[in-house]
C-alpha cells in the first residue's frame, strides 16, 4: 500500500493528477491510497506542484516519505517503486 498525498496546488508547474494516474498505470498491481489512509501507509509519497514541496508531513518513524516535485520524477519514481513492490 502506498499513500498518495498532495500538496494544495496553489502554484502547480504539472497537472499531479496526471502524474499519479501514471503512477497507477505503472504499477497496476500496488494499492494507492489517500487522505487519512496515506498517512499511515509504509510509503507515503507527497506530490508537491511545484518545487518549494510546502506541505508539511508528520514524521512517523515507520513510514518512508518520497517527494515529486516536478513531472519528470516520474519515471525514477516508477522505477524504484517496481523494485520496492518487488521485494516485499
Amino acid at each position: 500500500m502506498i499513500g498518495i498525498k498532495y500538496c494544495g496546488g496553489c502554484n502547480p508547474r504539472y497537472n499531479r493528477e496526471n502524474l499519479v494516474a501514471e503512477l497507477k498505470t505503472a504499477l497496476p498491481d500496488t494499492h494507492f491510497v489517500f487522505g487519512e489512509e496515506a498517512l499511515k501507509a509504509n510509503i507515503l509519497i507527497v506530490v508537491s506542484g511545484c518545487a518549494s514541496a510546502c506541505p508539511t508531513i508528520d514524521e512517523n518513524p515507520n513510514q518512508r516519505v518520497l517527494w515529486i516535485r516536478e513531472q519528470r520524477e516520474v519515471q525514477d519514481m516508477i522505477r524504484w517503486l517496481e523494485k520496492m513492490t518487488k521485494k516485499s
